[in-house]
């Protein structure tokens, strides 16, 4: 899944360029149109599903996705605020009343920091493989 949205980012950044997938208020904007919309609620599980048979990988969801992602962003320093907003996780407390700022900014960086390191780790597996 990580190397899929990895992909995914690539793709949007060189069909539509950097203004395109930047300027959506959407860490994942749709396809279909100028990024002033998300992605479909579905479209994450019905590419995990298209990858998983295309590749005959055993059986994973976008929540295993989620958590390791957490896990990385959580382990590069993000702070837990913003892994929780970028997970759609619920503000408890008076919070969820009084804060209304959306942590766009924040959000983004945490995915670009996240692709980042997925990206880090494909060269570090790729380089080991061509040692061996």
């Amino acid at each position: 899944m990580a190397c899929a949205v990895v992909a995914w980012r690539r793709r949007a950044h060189s069909n539509y360029g950097a203004c395109w997938l930047h300027d959506s208020p959407y860490v994942f904007p749709s396809t279909r149109g100028k990024g002033d919309k998300p992605i479909d609620r579905h479209a994450l599980s019905q590419a995990v599903r298209r990858l998983r048979l295309k590749l005959k990988m055993a059986e994973w969801s976008p929540h295993d996705a989620r958590r390791s992602a957490t896990t990385w962003a959580r382990t590069m320093g993000i702070p837990r605020d913003t892994t929780e907003a970028l997970t759609h996780h619920a503000i408890v407390g008076s919070g969820k009343t009084y804060d209304r700022y959306d942590m766009q900014a924040e959000k983004r960086q945490a995915v670009d920091a996240i692709a980042d390191y997925i990206s880090r780790t494909r060269r570090s597996d790729a380089a080991t493989k061509e040692a061996a």
